[in-house]
Formats: structure tokens, sequence, C-alpha cells
């Protein structure tokens, strides 16, 4: 279990037996590529939340400071628009259809930055975004889902622009058609 205040993390070790079943579960289900990593390069793990909102507010408080620019699909979930607008960000929203985020459009507002500049630290570039948050599976409000070929459209495009992608995925065992 974790607990996150301001960027400071302080880990409380519960229940080993369950983080390594989490853990397991995440390789099968996910695959994540950063699994065989070392520790220092970035090697997946994971927290325990009391529930979505709290990962959300956890995740949110640690990566965002007041101005930073976010972009988000709209319309997005309510709750976590409860979780940013506090931190003094600006939201800059990405248009979805019936299929959920539009690359062309995340693509066009990305376009006002040099994709060079997007390696350089908040202090050199302060206005250009770094985090894209998305809700891929049953998307809510909209119920949408993100297809595998605009997944990949959209990862290019974080690719480029050195866009950390939080990925909101409450839904993803509700899906039926998969």
């Amino acid at each position: 279990m974790w607990s996150v205040r301001r960027s400071r993390v302080i880990a409380f070790d519960i229940l080993p037996e369950l983080v390594e079943w989490l853990k397991k579960l995440q390789i099968e289900e996910h695959s994540p590529p950063t699994v065989n990593y070392s520790k220092e390069h970035g090697q997946m793990d994971l927290i325990i939340t009391t529930g979505s909102q709290d990962g959300l507010c956890k995740t949110f408080e640690m990566l965002v400071s007041p101005g930073d620019n976010i972009l988000m699909e709209t319309p997005t979930y309510p709750g976590t628009l409860a979780v940013v607008k506090p931190l003094g960000c600006n939201i800059l929203d990405i248009e979805t259809d019936g299929e959920g985020l539009k690359p062309n459009h995340l693509r066009h507002i990305m376009s006002r930055w040099d994709p060079k500049d997007t390696r350089k630290s908040k202090e050199e570039v302060p206005d250009i975004p770094r985090i894209l948050y998305t809700i891929p599976n049953g998307g809510n409000p909209t119920g949408t889902g993100i297809s595998a070929i605009r997944r990949q459209e959209i990862y290019q495009i974080a690719q480029k622009y050195n866009l950390l992608i939080v990925e909101d995925d409450p839904y993803y065992y509700l899906q039926f058609n998969k």
C-alpha cells in the first residue's frame, strides 16, 4: 500500500502475497514491456489503492504542478475533473467521437509545439503538455472504446511528443465483445 502526498511516496509493506499475485495478473493479462527491466531502468511495479478515485488522485498529485497543461478527452469522467481542477492545471480538451479519442485532433493540438522541445525540462518549456489522460475501454460518460488501430496512432503521437499516457481503465474486464 502506498501513501502519496505531493511528490513524497511512502511505502507500507502489507500483504506481500497479494502484491505478488497482482503483479502476476498484470503480467499474464497485459504483458507490460517493462517487466524484465531492472528497477533502475523502470521495471514494472504497482500500487494498491482504496479505489479508482483514490488512484487517480494519487497519480495526478504526483504528476501535475500548478500551471501544467494536461490533455484530456472530452467529455471525460467528472471524477477526474474533480481531481485535476484543484491542482491548478490547464486542461486541453481532445475531441472524441463514436470510437473514442480522435488522434487527428490530438495531433493538431500537439502541432503547436516542436517535438524536439518536448524533451526539454518544464523550466525550459513550461507550456508543453506532458500528460494525456484517456479512458480507452467503456469511456465514461460516452461508453466508447478505442480500437487497436487508433490506440497505435495515439501511442505514436505520444512517443513523438514524449507524452505520458495516464490510462484510466476500470472497465477492462467488462468488454463483452472483445
